[in-house]
């Protein structure tokens, strides 16, 4: 009987410490997320009242352009660099090429992302302004492995307010 709980004790005892091991190392490894702090307007519109944000739908219609046509050129680069990489010589004229054409895509989805956010917000009151503001101070990135929003361990806007986050 006793050999059965101490090798129940051990095995659960190992398959703990692969937990915490393996979530460690999903930690430390993790990619930084990518940082625009002006992404998370539309989702701070759903709190709003519904005819207020149809109101500042119609806004950003206006200034949203194509994004099936943006995403459908990036899809295709990303093929053709996959395809660059998988070719049997490499040409790295072809592979810097389509590069360039992704950087210059994803500078163009940025421009357009950032004329919705000031068409946007030049739509808000000043009482709106101050609530989204508030709201993309909490889900301030920093550093340089920093974790998403729902990671988050303080607000480090407020002078004085220490937090346990390195």
């Amino acid at each position: 009987m006793m050999n059965r709980l101490t090798i129940g004790v051990l095995v659960a005892s190992v398959a703990l410490n692969f937990t915490f091991v393996g979530f460690w190392i999903g930690r430390v490894n993790a990619p930084p997320p990518i940082f625009d702090p002006t992404r998370s307007f539309v989702a701070w519109s759903q709190g709003l009242d519904a005819e207020r944000t149809s109101q500042l739908r119609q806004v950003m219609r206006a200034h949203a352009g194509d994004h099936r046509l943006q995403m459908d050129r990036l899809h295709d680069q990303n093929r053709a660099l996959k395809e660059s990489l998988s070719a049997p010589n490499l040409d790295r004229s072809e592979i810097a090429e389509t590069l360039k054409g992704m950087r210059e895509a994803h500078l163009s989805a940025q421009r357009q992302s950032h004329n919705a956010f000031l068409a946007f917000t030049a739509a808000l009151t000043h009482e709106e302004r101050l609530s989204l503001a508030s709201d993309m101070r909490k889900h301030r990135i920093r550093g340089p492995r920093a974790r998403p929003g729902f990671r988050h361990r303080g607000d480090f806007s407020k002078p004085g307010k220490k937090s346990s986050q390195r």
